[in-house]
Formats: C-alpha cells, structure tokens, sequence
C-alpha cells in the first residue's frame, strides 16, 4: 500500500485505474452500498450507454496512456510483490481477499471494454439497433462493472490497478495462448483456466506479475523450455502458499469473513499491517508437503486461531457487559463501536485502575487475533463501512 502521495500522483497506472472507475460511474449510475460494493440494475443499461462506456474505457486504458500504465506497474513489480488473478473468477469478493493477502498490489486485466466491444459490434451488424440490449449482455455488464465498482478503495489507495488485456498489446501472449490453445504445452494448458493462466505468465516477466487464483488448478509441466521462464513467479511453493490461503478464508471456520466485504477486508489488513506475515509465520514452510501434510497443517493453524479468538471474545465480552452496567449512555455506546474502540476504552480504564488484561493467552500474533474478531464484529453489523484512512 501507498505511504507516499507524490508516489500515487505519478503513478500512471494507478491514474489510468481511477480514471477506469470514474468512466464506469459516469456512464452506469451505480447505487454505492454503505459497505462499498455497489448495485447496478441490468435493465438501466441501454445500447447508447455500451457504445459511449466502451469508448472511454478504450480510450483510458489501450494506447499511449495504457502503454504508461504498464510501464508503472512494470517499475512497481521491480521493487514490491505484484499478484494478478487469473481463472474463471466467479468468487470475485474472495479472490480479491487472498491477493490482499499474498501481494502489495493486485493487477486485473480489463475485461469490460472487450465485452462492451463485443455487444457493440454484434448490434451494429443487426438490421436495427435495439432499445435495449439482450438480459444475458446486460447481466454480464452488471455483474463485472459492480465487482469493478466493490473495489474502489483499493484503486484509490494504489493496492489494485486495472490494465489493458495482454492479449491487445503483447505479442508474446499472442503466441502463447495460440500455442496453448492447439495443445503445444499440455491438456492443462488448452482449457479455459489453463489459457487465463497462460495470458498472465506471457507477460509476467516484463511486468513482474506472481499469479494467483481461488481456483484448484490442474497440475502441469513447466519443463518445457518455452514454459521455464514464464514460472518465475508462479512457483509450487507460491501455488500452496495461495492454496493455504483460500483455505482460511473460504471454508466454514471463518464464514464470517466471506460475509464482509473486500473493501472492508482490504482496510481490515491495512490496520493490521502485520497479519500476511503472521499468517505466514503460522502456516509454516509449504515446500516439499504432500498434500495430507498441508492439510494437516491448516487444520492445525485455524484450530489455534479459533481457540484464540474464542479467548479473546470471551474477555470481550466481559467488559462489555460490565461496561454496559455501568449506566445507559456507556451502553448505548458500546452498540455502535468496533473491538477496537472497546478495547481502546478498557485499555484506559485498566489504565486508570492499575489493572492489567491479557489480551492474548494462545498466540503470539495479537494482529491476528484482532483482525479475526474485527471481521466477526464487522459481519454481525453488516452496515459497517470501515475508513482506516491516517493510519
């Protein structure tokens, strides 16, 4: 994440990523949620508005400003982690989360202005150009516009950057996925997940891209000496380490996480700065675990997590409930505050006191432990939209 503002102003992909969101409120007139996502009605989006959103997009992130914005994210990757995510990304909400978690700065490639293009040219063969456009096209265009919308946050604080697909300005991945397509590097290779795949690692030597998915991706050969340089970045450890991720955030022990928003999420990370690397502490060494070692080991690290949570929120709610005696004010108060504001007041009242509390009996990681309780505070008062903006 940014810490320098002259960073951010100079930062052509990141200008050209802003400029990306602001064309898509323009032109769709989305409703923002109070937890950042946002919702578009399918049926408001006519022909006209295609044809003009599909022309500003073009116009923002190919040519010369999409060749800055590359040329950004390329001086970027040189000196931060860079993920890209790649697959099918029906869970988008969720993908999003685990590259917060694995990479400093995300990377999606446009998609919209393709699909716009697409419908454009379909509708200008047709004998006449309709009122409004065929439902499955206009909730293809809801749905990526709104996913784009839900991530607003992380565009304007420099932590994702939308870029021209790779297949538009790169030749290599023109090769590439051609070749994948008739076969050349494996059954893998030629699938739809395979090829995603493929147009990320044509370029992720140029661009410094480490790909990630929420997806289980099939096993492939990187011995191939035409595939050798494009896994720098996707290595089996880095496959596992996304692996364990996805793990964590995706299954029934932590529910609550997938009820909160990405956005939300992404600030929940950006306060506790040091949960990725806790998380890594956590999970341990990944390289050379059989797949009944690997989840062996998770089962143990959401174990130890959970006991410490359940620690943690048991204190909690200690002193809620004996800061709620305390007198009706206090205690419509603690209604409408996070863990960190009460934790935050019984710190001073401790303080006051002489007392101490211990907040943390099973881990080491406080910040794990915080950020867990936060996010099931967050989902249990879903109209909670976090600004960390500051910290």
């Amino acid at each position: 994440m940014y810490t320098s503002e002259d960073n951010q102003k100079n930062d052509q992909a990141l200008q050209a990523s802003i400029q990306y969101i602001e064309a898509i409120k323009h032109h769709l007139k989305p409703r923002i949620l109070d937890n950042g996502d946002a919702m578009l009605y399918p049926d408001e989006i006519t022909p006209s508005i295609v044809k003009k959103l599909e022309s500003d997009l073009t116009d923002i992130i190919y040519g010369n400003t999409g060749e800055s914005a590359r040329l950004a994210t390329k001086y970027y990757g040189e000196k931060n982690v860079q993920g890209v995510a790649f697959g099918e990304l029906e869970d988008f909400q969720t993908t999003i989360k685990i590259g917060v978690l694995y990479c400093k700065r995300i990377v999606l490639w446009d998609l919209l202005s393709t699909i716009c293009h697409d419908i454009t040219y379909r509708i200008s063969k047709a004998q006449f150009v309709p009122l409004k456009l065929n439902s499955q096209d206009s909730i293809e265009i809801a749905k990526i516009a709104s996913n784009v919308l839900s991530i607003e946050k992380l565009v304007r604080d420099g932590a994702l950057v939308i870029l021209g697909h790779p297949s538009a300005w790169s030749k290599e991945t023109m090769q590439i996925v051609r070749d994948s397509y008739y076969g050349k590097y494996g059954v893998y290779f030629s699938t739809k997940q395979g090829l995603t795949l493929a147009t990320s690692l044509s370029v992720s030597n140029f661009l410094h891209l480490h790909p990630f998915t929420l997806e289980e991706s099939a096993s492939y050969n990187p011995g191939l000496p035409e595939l050798q340089k494009l896994f720098k970045y996707y290595s089996n450890e880095n496959k596992l380490l996304q692996r364990s991720y996805a793990n964590i955030l995706a299954t029934n022990d932590f529910n609550y996480i997938d009820e909160i928003s990405a956005s939300n999420f992404y600030e929940l990370v950006k306060y506790y700065q040091d949960v990725p690397e806790e998380l890594n502490n956590l999970i341990g060494e990944v390289a050379g675990k059989s797949e009944q070692q690997l989840n062996s080991r998770m089962s143990y690290v959401k174990k130890r997590i959970n006991t410490a949570i359940s620690t943690q929120n048991s204190n909690i709610y200690k002193i809620k409930k004996s800061l709620e005696t305390s007198g009706p004010l206090v205690g419509a108060t603690m209604q409408f505050m996070g863990v960190q504001g009460i934790l935050s007041i019984v710190g001073q009242l401790m303080e006051a006191t002489g007392a101490a509390i211990n907040h943390d009996t099973v881990l080491n990681e406080s910040s794990i432990i915080g950020f867990f309780s936060d996010a099931k505070y967050i989902s249990d008062n879903t109209h909670i939209n976090i600004v960390t903006s500051g910290y």
